[in-house]
């Protein structure tokens, strides 16, 4: 017999290490060789150096969940051991993993700065150098340098990561990152250096009316760095060094960054052996403290923005003033790998330009991006690196263009793909190759726009978190993609910019751009928590925000007419096709599904959210007091648009229709009217999409709720304008911010996440595998065969374990295969009946 503990996660992360600051969250997942069985108890042990600090005992429970429940913990790393039994008392083997904890602390770092205390194009250089008498057996580097910080030791890159730390509002919170360095040091002398980039701290030319609206209150403003080393001896002694004054600082060859322009390195510039133990300060000065202050140092919890591929261009043709424009074949989201010949001249000048797309004449179209130069610049020294790669900056790009490489360049150059470190085991794939391609362009699009937010882009003059856009991405991203330990920090970002009197939140967070007060639509606030919830189990972040999501929906309530409506919207269903917009600012406002419709309606799903979150916390006054002032929009939701005996939603368009619908928000005996006209809708206009970034999502999947199906399949696998499959017949690998394809310096990224969210219609109506409790440990398997599709499959990574699902159509026998993960049930629906399925292997046969 087989039994086994193959996923052991602290805090939703499986990497032994994790970083927590709270009572750690320990879930695993089990793989059994018997069917129908689940865990009967567990025990779990916390040590540190070897001595238990919390030994659970045998916990009687199905739970595959664990609390620290123990004493204190002090900051440093602790081992966790897990054993569990199965239903008949067996018990499995032993799982290990780490975490390290980082509690409350006072820093000894100061934040400091070069000795002209102000800020450059170029990066700031620092040095430390340090005499230990011998190898500590633990070392901890703390790090905090905004905009972007490089540290390395004794010349070894320690953190391995991009982008560090996490943008913030700098004025409330800044993120330190905590890196285990006990490796890199050695007894004697060692050197530890940092590079500070300018990141979002630093926008000359960039953002000038926001920074005159909103001033100190923005991100912007003076770099600095606070770094701190912690060592603990084999004796128990420790020590203690920080950045002050004694640190060395200077200029390098980074004379220009910015994550918008690019960069350039001037190795004519660089000070040989500068990041060496060695180094004995020549042209550096002591550093000063830097001048004002900043928000409060909380430790960096999600994963790191990390390599994800290398890919080498596909074609590579010349460009008419003389440079070779290479094609990747996918448009990505980050930097360059360039080789340097090792006998290229001194001065030798060498550009990387990168765009989404060429033009006609096979030019780099830069026009889209807007002001952004995104243009990296590397001139050649006495002596130069092997390979040469950004630190600074990114780009979202397929094709790049080399000038003044000393010959052709065929293999000079790579490109890096970079995000958080997030993608899960998900996939799904099906008979159909247009499914699987756009499938692919969605969870690209994903990945390309995760860089500790949640972005909207990754390739011109914007690149922020978008709360209109994320409001139907968050229902889909943890399908796709780890999103435990990120989404809490995206409700942070939102929560901290939050007015704490009006409970206004921005359209944008951290706040960069907005109007006076987010878009309504901006569900995505709430709905980033009730997604922490179905997909972890997670009460935490519903706890921590509830009473910011209460302040939201308070302010929302306060923009109501007297009859119950929210006329304030500044987006709705956002950029649809061009023929069912208006004409105003570059032809995004639906003129089909009114916008306070669609403020109105989310102004309701709040309610519900809240109500459910009310519950969830044990609050029963609250949750009856949500339900009342949800019917109460609901009654004006209905007065205002809903033509209850013809089923008619304002004008009966596809978007106004599934969004009453998706809501829930009209009477039972209206439904099925409703969905009659929402097909009609479709099939009016043979089918083809009438909707906007919102309402695209939920319409496929209410055309499968209520018996459309094959509807739904045809809009998914449509390749003429609109469609996410007309995108593909102009070659594109990524998902479009508009339908048309568009050139110039209007809305026209290629590679925005908002029309991806319909990638959910593949996991959870195709499969039909959706949670129904918290956590997945129940789930629906209710998966549709639409005609024509003869067969699809996939897998979602849950914390109890994978989710199987393959079904196939063989002449007019459908057979399912479903596997459920140790300790799940599956309520499995079909044609046929409904049944429930408990853990295992299970396949069934049945007629179409």
């Amino acid at each position: 017999m087989y039994f086994q503990i193959e996923k052991f996660a602290v805090n939703y992360n499986e990497r032994p290490g994790t970083l927590v600051a709270d009572a750690p969250v320990f879930t695993w997942a089990a793989r059994h060789s018997a069917d129908d069985q689940h865990q009967s108890a567990y025990s779990l042990t916390v040590s540190r150096k070897g001595e238990a600090v919390w030994e659970t005992g045998l916990v009687e429970a199905s739970s595959q969940r664990a609390v620290y429940r123990g004493p204190a913990l002090e900051s440093g790393l602790y081992d966790v051991t897990l054993t569990i039994r199965d239903r008949d008392g067996v018990e499995s083997g032993e799982a290990k993993t780490t975490f390290c904890f980082e509690g409350q602390r006072d820093f000894v770092g100061k934040w400091i700065t070069t000795a002209d205390g102000i800020n450059t194009d170029g990066a700031k250089y620092f040095f430390k150098g340090i005499t230990l008498s011998e190898k500590p057996v633990e070392a901890l580097l703390f790090a905090s340098g905004i905009g972007y910080q490089y540290v390395t030791i004794n010349g070894i890159d320690v953190e391995k990561s991009f982008l560090n730390p996490a943008v913030s509002q700098f004025d409330k919170i800044c993120y330190y990152t905590v890196t285990d360095v006990t490796d890199a040091l050695q007894s004697g002398k060692n050197g530890i250096c940092a590079i500070l980039g300018n990141g979002w701290r630093s926008m000359d030319g960039y953002f000038e009316a926001e920074k005159a609206d909103m001033g100190d209150r923005l991100l912007f403003g003076d770099c600095r760095l606070m770094v701190q080393l912690e060592l603990t001896y084999a004796d128990g002694r420790k020590e203690v060094i920080g950045t002050d004054e004694s640190w060395l600082s200077g200029y390098g060859p980074i004379v220009k960054n910015s994550i918008f322009d690019g960069e350039v390195w001037d190795m004519r510039a660089a000070i040989p052996g500068w990041d060496t133990p060695d180094f004995a300060g020549e042209g550096f000065e002591p550093s000063i403290l830097a001048k004002g202050g900043v928000g409060r140092l909380i430790p960096q919890l999600h994963e790191p923005v990390r390599e994800r591929e290398r890919l080498s261009p596909k074609t590579i043709h010349r460009a008419a003033d003389g440079g070779y424009v290479l094609d990747f074949g996918v448009n990505i989201a980050g930097i360059g790998c360039l080789k340097i010949p090792c006998d290229i001249a001194e001065g030798t000048e060498i550009t990387l330009e990168f765009a989404e797309e060429i033009l006609p004449n096979g030019d780099l179209d830069k026009e889209t991006l807007r002001r952004a130069k995104v243009v990296d610049t590397f001139i050649a020294g006495k002596e130069n690196p092997a390979e040469w790669i950004p630190r600074f900056t990114y780009h979202g790009f397929r094709y790049a263009k080399i000038t003044g490489y000393p010959t052709f360049p065929g293999d000079a150059m790579t490109a890096i793909a970079f995000s958080n470190e997030v993608k899960s085991r998900s996939f799904f794939r099906c008979g159909n190759p247009l499914a699987n391609q756009i499938y692919e362009n969605i969870l690209r699009t994903e990945l390309d726009n995760l860089h500790h937010l949640a972005t909207d882009c990754p390739q011109r003059d914007e690149r922020m978190g978008w709360m209109n856009d994320a409001t139907v991405r968050f229902e889909l991203s943890p399908y796709n993609c780890r999103m435990g330990r990120l989404f809490p920090k995206i409700v942070r970002d939102i929560t901290v910019e939050q007015d704490p009197k009006s409970g206004a939140i921005y359209s944008t967070a951290p706040l960069i751009w907005s109007g006076p007060i987010a878009d309504p639509v901006c569900s995505s606030y709430l709905v980033a928590g009730y997604q922490m919830l179905l997909h972890y189990g997670d009460t935490q972040t519903i706890a921590e925000n509830y009473e910011p999501y209460k302040r939201w929906n308070r302010c929302l309530a306060e923009l109501c007419t007297e009859e119950g409506i929210v006329e304030y919207s500044s987006y709705g269903d956002w950029a649809g096709p061009a023929d069912y917009c208006d004409r105003v600012f570059d032809g995004c406002h639906s003129i089909v599904t009114p916008s306070p419709l669609m403020s109105t309606g989310y102004h309701y799903y709040n309610y519900t959210l809240l109500a459910k979150f009310a519950d969830l916390l044990g609050k029963p006054e609250e949750k009856a007091e949500f339900e009342a002032k949800a019917a109460e929009v609901r009654e004006a939701f209905l007065k205002k648009w809903v033509d209850i005996p013809r089923g008619y939603v304002h004008n009966g368009s596809q978007g106004a229709q599934a969004f009453a619908l998706w809501l829930g928000i009209l009477p039972k005996e209206c439904e099925k009217a409703a969905a009659a006209q929402m097909f009609d809708a479709v099939k009016n206009v043979g089918y083809r999409l009438t909707t906007g970034n919102l309402t695209s999502k939920y319409l496929p999947e209410m055309l499968v709720k209520y018996g459309y199906a094959d509807a739904a399949w045809k809009l998914m696998t449509r390749d003429e304008y609109p469609s996410l499959g007309y995108m593909i017949q102009n070659g594109a690998t990524t998902i479009w911010e508009r339908f048309e394809f568009k050139r110039g310096s209007g809305m026209n990224s290629h590679c925005h996440p908002m029309y991806g969210a319909v990638g959910h219609f593949f996991y959870a109506d195709l499969l039909g595998v959706r949670p129904l409790n918290p956590g997945w440990d129940k789930f629906a398997v209710k998966p549709c065969f639409p005609e024509g599709l003869l067969y699809a499959e996939g897998q979602v990574e849950t914390i109890l374990g994978n989710i199987y699902v393959r079904w196939q159509n063989q002449m007019g026998q459908i057979d399912l295969m479903v596997d459920v993960p140790f300790g799940a049930t599956a309520m499995v629906t079909l044609p046929t009946g409904s049944f429930e399925l408990t853990s295992g292997w299970h396949s069934l046969s049945f007629e179409g």
